[in-house]
């Protein structure tokens, strides 16, 4: 990895020109009053702007502190804005949101320093800043922290590698809380979260644990709220010194003399740090294990979260496996090189197996999918009441001349349909393509490189720009290039990411084993009286029940399924989810009318077994 400078070093520090009184405290409240919060960005250039300034200049560290905790509301609001232009962006990043992310990244690098510059000046300036103002020392390390853990959260909600260095501080300001013994003092939090108050403690395992919640695997938006989660879980977490703590206490190492989150323990070189920390999980795994026994099972196939920081239980069971034991690879991996042919989506993968033409997808709510617009109602016009009539007005009544005058001007506007007169086709006229047929258009395969292979999936590679995006849950189909896999199409799910460039996307794709069959999915809820209709593929599994996977939706009451399979409609039952993302939904169901037949087929044999029984005997 190539070398950079640490952008989080304290910046060079100059006195003001005379008579410059942009940062005496009251001046700078009346330019914090006067930003233009409705002007996003014209907020942030003038933040950006500030606070390097700011940084730069040799001021009192009262006033320092004062200008940056009036700043602490307008630059929280700031950040929240732009989180939620990349937050949910898949990847590769269009240069709008590649902008938006840059100026995320370095209004928290600013703030780091910003903080930084008042411990150091506490801590070198004078003897009583050293030994005193003990809540004002808390409160920056505790800013500090909140800050780069802003700036790692950026990077895993964009599947990127944390920025160098970034661990080295992040320990640093830990340990530095912990020889000051300011570590477990109760600081005002930021904002975000329900705790009124964190420690430096807690914030510190709460980055630790996100780092060890497999963060390249969750979906969009999981990590935020693992992130917000966190907040009330980390305290259950243990910290013990690596040198005072037994061979069997915690599963993770923490080397602070690293620039790396922590691992689990129990490879070959832990023997190589020489100072750190044990992190203790069994507490919290213990904890997320009685959460989920008390949570509700969701009604139904899928329910919206209501708060920022609730977790769904598939999400919660991962994390107290993760946590609790740790993630291990199951499968070995060949290195084989090659390329493969990927094609992404649901409704891409449905059009390339060969599936039929979709009545209409649905824009009622709770439809991801709808892509028709919603019908206009036209409003009818009716006459003027007698009532609004003025004096010189009067209402003219129908006779049979004007009857037959409105019936002459509306056969006159009507258009005129001529009939076109046949004509028999040219014998070089070709033969319309079966997807046109249809009308649905074939989408083109993208072309991965393999870096490896297992049994149950690929690591690939995605390179380049163009319009497909990909992100972990996305549903796919892949075909081999070449050799025994080539043309036969195999369903699987993108469960990891990392970007490690802009324009370069490592994935890996989990197999889903079966064949599948492209299936019209129709559901009817509420008050709509007609079906609303999805592409589905049906998967057989083998020595399974077959499962359904359709585009993914909120249940609700009294609602109505059907499957149509080579122009059969069939009425089912959902039963059971198997996994749910925001690119797919895949479901046990029942077949009302096979089991009937089943049922049938087996009385009708039953009766004939004891005929032919009754007949021996």
């Amino acid at each position: 990895m190539k070398e950079v400078s640490n952008p989080y070093l304290l910046p060079h520090r100059a006195p003001l020109s005379s008579g410059d009184d942009t940062f005496e405290p009251k001046r700078f409240k009346r330019l914090v009053e006067e930003l233009p919060v409705g002007n996003v960005g014209q907020v942030t250039q003038t933040l950006l702007k500030l606070i390097k300034q700011m940084n730069a200049a040799s001021i009192p560290v009262a006033s320092r502190v004062s200008n940056m905790e009036q700043l602490l509301e307008p630059l929280l609001f700031t950040l929240s804005i732009l989180n939620k232009g990349f937050a949910r962006e898949h990847l590769p990043l269009s240069p709008r949101v590649v902008m938006i992310s840059e100026l995320h990244e370095e209004l928290c690098v600013l703030c780091v320093q910003a903080y930084k510059v008042i411990l150091d000046q506490y801590h070198n300036e004078s003897l009583a800043g050293h030994l005193l103002h003990k809540s004002n020392r808390a409160m920056a390390l505790h800013r500090v922290l909140y800050f780069l853990g802003q700036n790692l959260l950026q990077c895993y909600l964009l599947y990127r590698p944390a920025p160098q260095h970034i661990w080295h501080e992040i320990h640093g300001i830990h340990r530095y809380a912990v020889d000051q013994k300011l570590s477990d003092r109760a600081v005002d939090n930021e904002g975000e979260n329900r705790a009124r108050q964190s420690s430096v403690n807690d914030m510190y395992k709460r980055l630790l644990l996100l780092s060890l919640s497999g963060p390249y695997r969750l979906m969009q938006g999981e990590v935020q709220r693992v992130y917000l989660a966190l907040m009330r879980w980390a305290p259950r977490a243990h910290l013990f010194d690596l040198g005072k703590s037994n061979g069997d206490a915690g599963q993770y190492i923490v080397d602070i003399g690293a620039d790396e989150p922590p691992r689990v323990r129990g490879a070959e070189r832990d023997h190589q740090v020489l100072k750190g920390w044990v992190l203790e999980t069994g507490e919290l795994a213990v904890h997320l294990a009685d959460e989920l026994e008390a949570s509700e099972v969701p009604h139904g196939v899928m329910r919206p979260q209501v708060t920022p920081d609730k977790i769904a239980p598939d999400l919660l069971a991962r994390l107290m496996l993760t946590w609790g034991i740790g993630s291990q690879r199951v499968s070995d991996r060949d290195d084989t090189p090659g390329e493969l042919s990927l094609v992404c989506g649901l409704e891409a993968i449905y059009a390339f197996v060969g599936g039929e033409q979709i009545p209409g997808f649905s824009t009622k709510p709770g439809a991801f999918n709808g892509v028709s617009a919603p019908e206009k109602t036209v409003k009818k016009t009716t006459g003027v009441p007698r009532a609004l009539l003025e004096p010189d007005e009067r209402v003219i009544d129908d006779d049979p001349e004007l009857e037959n005058i409105r019936k002459w001007i509306t056969q006159s506007n009507q258009s005129v349909v001529i009939e076109p007169v046949e004509q028999e086709p040219p014998a070089s006229s070709p033969e319309p393509a079966e997807d046109e047929l249809v009308g649905i258009e074939l989408p083109v395969p993208r072309s991965c490189l393999i870096y490896n292979e297992s049994v149950n999936g690929y690591h690939l590679g995605w390179t380049g720009g163009g319009d497909e995006q990909i992100t972990v849950g996305e549903l796919v189909a892949v075909s081999g290039q070449g050799g025994h896999d080539a043309g036969l199409l195999r369903l699987g799910v993108i469960r990891w990411m990392r970007a490690e460039h802009p324009d370069v996307i490592d994935f890996g794709v989990e197999l889903f084993p079966g064949d599948i069959t492209p299936v019209i999915f129709s559901r009817k809820w509420g008050r709509s009286k007609l079906p609303a209709y999805w592409p589905g593929l049906l998967q057989q599994r083998p020595n399974e029940d077959p499962t359904i996977i359709t585009a993914p939706f909120y249940s609700e009451e009294n609602e109505k399924t059907w499957l149509t399979v080579d122009g059969e409609k069939r009425k089912v039952f959902l039963t059971r989810v198997i996994e749910a993302t925001a690119s797919f939904i895949q479901l046990y169901y029942q077949d009302q009318t096979a089991a009937v037949e089943q049922a049938a087929s087996q009385t009708e044999f039953s009766e004939k077994d004891f005929d032919q029984l009754w007949t021996s005997l």
